[in-house]
Order: structure tokens, then sequence, then C-alpha cells
């Protein structure tokens, strides 16, 4: 078996991965059989066990078995919604694209729009002529901004191939 088939099926092993303490123990094992490939000399394979052993103690191991553990289901999370069928999880990002596009007209168009027409009526009300409304440039920055973000985004996954 090779280096990486001892470390897969170390990791993915049923009951020793199922508690904390088998896990460590899996790792362990794995990363031992590693340095045994890797340090044919018995005194540098003894060194690079010995350090393994101090890394379980400081808790560093345990650590670091956590962190894969996380990882290992946050691909398993993500290979389930790659082969969901689900139109929501995979039109999430051209969802929140419309969202922003939609607060923009509306920020800008529709609420400057209302803004004038009352600024007019004013006007001609009044008989004079009154401070015209600003276009809040801030808002609409900060929008216009997200809304190149989210194309960036969708359209670099539309090359690598990893949206649908």
């Amino acid at each position: 078996m090779s280096i990486v088939g001892d470390i897969v099926g170390g990791l993915t092993s049923g009951a020793a991965g199922a508690t904390p303490t088998g896990a460590i123990t899996a790792v362990s094992s794995v990363v031992e059989t590693i340095v045994e490939r890797i340090w044919p000399d018995p005194t540098e394979r003894a060194k690079a066990k010995l350090a393994l052993r101090e890394l379980e103690q400081s808790g560093e191991l345990q650590r670091l078995t956590i962190e894969a553990g996380l990882l290992q289901g946050q691909i398993e999370v993500n290979k389930i919604e790659a082969a969901s069928g689900d139109k929501v999880a995979s039109r999430w990002r051209p969802a929140a694209g419309w969202v922003g596009v939609s607060a923009l007209f509306f920020s800008t168009t529709v609420v400057y729009a209302v803004q004038t027409g009352v600024w007019l009526w004013q006007c001609i009300d009044q008989g004079t002529l009154l401070p015209s409304p600003e276009l809040n440039t801030t808002d609409v920055i900060a929008i216009l901004s997200t809304l190149l973000g989210m194309g960036a985004i969708r359209q670099r996954a539309k090359e690598t191939g990893t949206s649908q």
C-alpha cells in the first residue's frame, strides 16, 4: 500500500475515527507509518517519533486532528451541495447579485426620483428654488463594489467549472 493509501486508510478507519482519542491514535499510527517510510535510518526515525510523542503530549496533535476532521466534514458538505439538484444551493451567488442590483436600483433611481419629485413640488409650492436633493454616493459605491466583486467571483467560478 502507498503512503497516501496508508493515510486515507488510517484516517477513514471506522470506529477509530469516531472518538477524539481514536482519531488521535489513527493519526499517530499514520504518521508513524510515514516516518518509517521517510527515514529508514533508525536514529533519525527515533528522533521523528520522539517529536511526534511531544506533539501528542502538548495537545498540538489533538488540535490538528480536530481541524482535519472539521475540514473533512466541510469537504463532504461541499460534495453533497455540488451534487444537489437544488436550484437555491447552486444559484445563491446570482441571487445575491440580483438583490444587490435591486438595492442599487431602488436606492439610486426610485428614491432619487421621489426626492426630486418632492423637491420640485416644494419649489413650485413655495415659488422659490430650494437646495436640490443629493444622491447618496457612499451607499452607491458600496453596493456597486459588492456587485463587481460578486461578478468577479461568478466569472471565476464559471471559468474553473465550479459553477452549475
